[in-house]
C-alpha cells in the first residue's frame, strides 16, 4: 500500500491513506531515525523507551540521577554509565545493551552507507516488526517502516552519508504531515481494509 500511495504522490494524485507516521510507533520512528544523527536530547527518551517490544522501566530513569533535574544531553551519558557499571542482567539492562549497539552501528554506517542499508540494519538489529503481526501497534511501526524503506529505496543506493539520511527523515516528515482531505481522493487500503464498505469504482 505504502509503495503505490508513494507512486501516486510522485504523479500528483490526491490518494488518501492509512498514514503511520502519525501515529505515536510513526513519531517514535522518526525519533529514533533522528537519533542516529543528532546524538542524545529529549527524543532519546522516546527512542529508547518505546520502540518495537523493548520496554525499559521508568524507575530506571528515575534513579539515573536522584532528586536533580536531568540535562537532556546527559541522559545518554547516564544511561551508558548505568549500563556498563551494573553487573546484573534485567531485562531492562539487557534492553539498553541491544540499543546502544544497534544506535552504535548505524552511527557508524549513516557515514558511507545508502540509507536502505542503514534503515535495514537498524530495524534487524532491534528486532522491529518486517511484516503485519495483528497487533495494532506493531502493525503502525511496519507501516512506518515500509514508508521508511519506501522512501529510502527511491533516494537510490548510490547516495550515502548523513545528509542523504537526513533527506530521507525530512521527505517522511513531510508526509506525516501531508494533507490527504481532498475530497475526490483515491482510497488506497488492502482488500482486508475494505470490508464492509463500498464504492462506486475500485
Amino acid at each position: 500500500v505504502q509503495a503505490v500511495v508513494m507512486e501516486m504522490r510522485a504523479e500528483g494524485l490526491p490518494v488518501h491513506a492509512d498514514n503511520p507516521l502519525r501515529s505515536s510507533t510513526g513519531v517514535t520512528l522518526l525519533n529514533l531515525m533522528r537519533t542516529v544523527i543528532e546524538g542524545p536530547g529529549d527524543r532519546f527518551f522516546s527512542a529508547c523507551v518505546n520502540i518495537g517490544t523493548r520496554r525499559v522501566r521508568k524507575s530506571v530513569f528515575r534513579n539515573l540521577a536522584p532528586g536533580e533535574a536531568i540535562a537532556a544531553e546527559d541522559v545518554e551519558r547516564l544511561l551508558r554509565d548505568w549500563v556498563e557499571g551494573s553487573d546484573e542482567s534485567t531485562p531492562s539492562i539487557e534492553a539498553m545493551k541491544v540499543f546502544f549497539q544497534a544506535i552504535d552501528t548505524a552511527r557508524e554506517d549513516v557515514r558511507t552507507d545508502p540509507p536502505r542499508h542503514v534503515l535495514d540494519h537498524l530495524v534487524s538489529d532491534l528486532a522491529l516488526p518486517r511484516r503485519a503481526t495483528g497487533h495494532p501497534r506493531e502493525d503502525e511501526l511496519h507501516g512506518a517502516i515500509a514508508l521508511g524503506m519506501e522512501v529510502a529505496r527511491r533516494l537510490g543506493d548510490e547516495v550515502t552519508g548523513v545528509d542523504a539520511w537526513r533527506n530521507v527523515i525530512t521527505e517522511l516528515e513531510e508526509l506525516r504531515q501531508g494533507n490527504d482531505s481532498v475530497s475526490d481522493a483515491v482510497s488506497a487500503i488492502t482488500v482486508h481494509r475494505s470490508k464492509g464498505l463500498e464504492f462506486d469504482h475500485v
